[in-house]
């Protein structure tokens, strides 16, 4: 879990007061917050499996780079 982690309580789910970015971020907002992270941990990738990843995953690397 180098890259980080979040536990999910889904039971939360059913009470509105948890139903914001805090509690249950979004796919934007998990980028918005660790775009760094995320864009060196890309380009290490990146780096480390020249023509090794499928088309797909290095496409998505280079995205986030």
């Amino acid at each position: 879990m180098s890259d980080g982690f979040m536990i999910i309580n889904y039971t939360d789910l059913l009470y509105p007061q948890y139903l914001n970015d805090r509690h249950f971020p979004s796919i934007k907002t998990l980028f918005k917050n660790n775009k760094k992270h995320l864009k060196e941990r890309a380009e290490k990738l990146l780096e480390e499996n020249k023509g090794m990843a499928c088309y797909e995953v290095t496409k998505h690397w280079e995205s986030l780079c």
